[in-house]
């Protein structure tokens, strides 16, 4: 975001974000002694239950106050009340369920080149103001239950690899819905990139915006946002063409929103053919056949 100075180019909703994170920067900068209890609780109980998480992630908690602070600012979002146990609780779930979902093993480098290419995730620095925007194209979305724990996957991986990046900063979240049918709405979908977003990414949202969605999705939407603490997605906004010109400008809307910004990830250059991620976990043919015509993979 840009410094206080400069706030008067900001439309207002944004200027209170940008002063509230400066507090709230203010405010665990000043957590220091409750970091170091949640930590010691934190270490104790996950040396009890080591074979169920990675070992070098809970290295990541003993060397990194942020990592110990984004998940207290969590749950003081969820309660006021004591918040030593719910943050070790949330931290130690947190690192099982990057042990359930294999996150060091499913990295960028185990997906097939066609993932990269059906865009439905993307990523820029926008250039007005410097952020890293995660760009996620609904319109492209089709429902497939077979694949669908596949894209989850790859989800997590380029978000862990984001999240390493930005190393403390924070990003844009740029949902794209114009365009949208009712083939590509599907709450599951939405539900759980804001979850994953909001509960084992937490702090990593500067704001979330949603951009141009037809008007038989605003329920939805408003049901999805409603899963969720109110503290925990205040920074969330409906986006029309005009307004998101407003904040972004041109040269900062991703092309398929209709602006100039490239969003496309270019995959690793030792992503496996899509023969060998067919075989590798056995998608049955009639699933190999629908991705072919929905998104022209595999």
């Amino acid at each position: 975001m840009p410094s206080p100075e400069n706030t008067s180019t900001l439309p207002s909703p944004l200027i209170e974000i940008q002063l509230e994170n400066e507090k709230l920067d203010q405010q665990i900068s000043k957590s220091n002694d409750l970091i170091q209890i949640v930590r010691d609780q934190l270490v104790k109980e996950a040396n009890k239950c080591i074979e169920e998480i990675y070992p070098e992630d809970l290295i990541r908690f003993k060397q990194s106050d942020l990592q110990v602070k984004r998940f207290i600012v969590r749950v003081r979002a969820q309660s006021s009340d004591n918040i030593v146990r719910p943050a070790v609780d949330a931290i130690l779930e947190n690192l099982r369920w990057r042990k359930r979902v294999m996150i060091r093993e499913r990295t960028m480098e185990t997906f097939p080149r066609e993932f990269f290419q059906v865009a439905l995730i993307g990523e820029a620095i926008e250039p007005r103001n410097h952020n890293k925007i995660l760009y996620i194209n609904c319109k492209t979305y089709r429902r497939q239950p077979e694949l669908i724990p596949h894209f989850f996957s790859f989800g997590n991986a380029l978000f862990d690899r984001i999240d390493r990046d930005l190393d403390g900063k924070r990003m844009v979240l740029f949902l794209d819905m114009s365009g949208m049918s009712i083939a590509n709405a599907d709450i599951n979908f939405l539900r759980y990139y804001m979850s994953l977003l909001t509960y084992e990414f937490p702090l990593s949202l500067e704001r979330t915006f949603i951009y141009d969605p037809p008007w038989y999705l605003k329920h939805l939407i408003s049901v999805v946002l409603a899963l969720f603490p109110k503290k925990l997605v205040k920074n969330v906004f409906l986006l029309d063409r005009k307004s998101a010109l407003e904040i972004f400008g041109e040269e900062g809307l991703p092309k398929d929103a209709g602006g100039q910004l490239e969003t496309y990830i270019h995959p690793p250059s030792k992503c496996p053919s899509a023969d060998e991620y067919v075989k590798l976990y056995n998608l049955p043919k009639q699933v190999v056949e629908k991705a072919k015509k929905d998104y022209g993979i595999l």
